[in-house]
């Protein structure tokens, strides 16, 4: 069995304003991108290290979908698994953590 994986409040607000800009040219799309990025995150409760460390000092780590970071935290003790935020690359400064 898989470890849980959670979407923060903040993580949850990007879903939601990627799949709103994207919905202004086609919202098919926006569903079906905001939904893979969702299958992304969910992945990682089979593999939950994957990830590369986000920053030197901290415990966050991140994979790749297309342009966007998927930024998560691993709760080793309760088998959880905490995305941060969804982070498009293109953006100039890295969101910092809680």
């Amino acid at each position: 069995m898989g470890w849980k994986v959670i979407f923060s409040k903040t993580s949850r607000a990007d879903l939601f304003h990627i799949a709103s800009y994207i919905a202004k040219d086609d919202p098919l799309t926006a569903k079906r991108f905001a939904n893979n990025l969702l299958s992304r995150a969910e992945s990682l409760a089979t593999a939950p290290k994957m990830g590369v460390i986000y920053q030197r000092d901290g415990t966050a780590r991140y994979i790749v979908h297309r342009s966007y970071l998927i930024i998560y935290d691993l709760e080793e003790k309760r088998q959880e698994i905490v995305v941060h935020r969804f982070w498009h690359g293109a953006q100039s400064t890295r969101p910092k953590l809680p």
